[in-house]
């Protein structure tokens, strides 16, 4: 099936990108209701992205990276990034879609 990009995001990229910024946060000590909170999930979907395999997708790791940092530092802006990301600032959706 073919997604625009905007649901390719939503189905695809999302969830890579919070598998990665929770497996960031867990390295960092955080316990899995806190990751949960931080990023506005359940805990039972953090545990879920806990026990998948890490992306071999560099930009997606930078954007999570990103994301956990700001997490982290209390910042800001979060969806701001994502969505520039998806906009193709620093992340082609179209080129990553085809893999």
């Amino acid at each position: 099936m073919d997604f625009v990009p905007c649901d390719y995001a939503v189905k695809k990229l999302l969830p890579a990108v919070r598998a990665e910024a929770a497996q960031n946060l867990a390295s960092k000590g955080w316990n899995q209701q806190r990751i949960a909170s931080s990023l506005g999930l359940s805990q039972a979907a953090v545990s879920k992205y806990l026990g998948m395999h890490r992306t071999a997708d560099k930009k997606v790791r930078h954007i999570a990276a990103l994301i956990t940092g700001r997490i982290i530092g209390r910042k800001k802006g979060i969806e701001i990034r994502l969505c520039a990301a998806c906009r193709g600032r620093g992340l082609d959706i179209c080129e990553i879609s085809k893999k």
